[in-house]
């Protein structure tokens, strides 16, 4: 493995760490320590809380979410919302598919910079 592949797997692998740092998905709450990720679950206090958490994000608010995360720039109120009323699944499916562009677009980069010299 060359290190061009080395770094894009380096990336890949901060970025999914990042992204589960401090996440919230309904009642789960993810955290990571080290090259661990660990979940732990507590029942809602509130009945309303219950309740919000019910209503879904639309296609738009995921992507954005998941991009603002992705660059760093995720704003703690959106976060809390999008964890407490996203679904796990969804934000799996456009991280990973973040990820894949971000690497592809980092390996096209550099690719094209080492072709140029």
């Amino acid at each position: 493995m060359d290190a061009l592949h080395k770094a894009c797997i380096g990336i890949a692998y901060a970025f999914v760490l990042r992204l589960c740092k401090g996440l919230k998905m309904g009642n789960a709450r993810y955290s990571v320590k080290g090259n661990s990720i660990t979940m732990t679950q507590k029942t809602p206090a509130d009945p309303n809380e219950a309740s919000l958490s019910k209503r879904s994000l639309n296609t738009l608010q995921i992507i954005g979410s998941v991009f603002a995360a992705g660059l760093g720039v995720q704003s703690s109120k959106n976060r809390e919302r999008d964890f407490t009323q996203g679904r796990a699944g969804a934000f799996i499916v456009a991280g990973i598919v973040f990820t894949a562009l971000f690497v592809g677009a980092v390996y096209t980069v550099v690719s094209l910079v080492l072709a140029a010299r």
